[in-house]
């Protein structure tokens, strides 16, 4: 297998171009040359794809598999929620703690109202939340809002997650832990 992965690097070398100028393909040539092992393979047939295809209009995000089939979530929506669900679970774990899943939820939801129509009118516009909030429950807070703001379920006027969104992320922590109990 090994042989047959230098085989299909040197082949690759030679269907390299060597061009003058950097451009952006050979960037990405030098790059596929330098990864190794899976995902240094995996690469590297991607692009050899999406140059034998380019000329006909084949995307280079199509050939790495980024673009969402129809009717599915994309990638970037994907990690916003679920780090969303992580913010509320860190939330839960830090000030929840004894509290049922139900009033975790609605207490979560009721600090994230209250945060998000006071000070995070003034705070939306930044990218890391203000000093004077670092260590308090709206520094998590305003993380949640951020990450909640980049998924399709957060609404033009809301920026707040749903009592529904934060009920199903404390649950699947606590199904996490049920499952577990039950292997072990």
């Amino acid at each position: 297998m090994r042989g047959s992965m230098i085989e299909s690097q040197k082949s690759y070398r030679r269907n390299a171009p060597s061009e003058k100028f950097d451009t952006s393909i050979t960037r990405l040539r030098r790059i596929a040359l330098q990864l190794s092992g899976d995902d240094g393979r995996w690469f590297r047939e991607c692009l050899e794809l999406y140059q034998a295809g380019a000329s006909d209009g084949l995307r280079l995000d199509v050939c790495l598999s980024l673009v969402p089939k129809r009717g599915r979530t994309p990638w970037w929506e994907s990690e916003s929620c679920a780090e969303r669900d992580q913010i509320v679970r860190g939330i839960a774990v830090k000030y929840c703690a004894g509290m049922q899943t139900t009033h975790a939820a609605r207490w979560i939801v009721g600090q994230a109202c209250i945060y998000e129509t006071g000070e995070y009118r003034f705070h939306q516009k930044l990218t890391a939340p203000p000093a004077a909030i670092e260590g308090t429950v709206r520094e998590d807070l305003f993380r949640l809002l951020k990450a909640h703001g980049r998924t399709r379920s957060a609404s033009c006027k809301a920026l707040s997650p749903s009592y529904a969104t934060i009920l199903r992320a404390l649950k699947k922590k606590h199904e996490v832990a049920v499952f577990a109990k039950h292997r072990a």
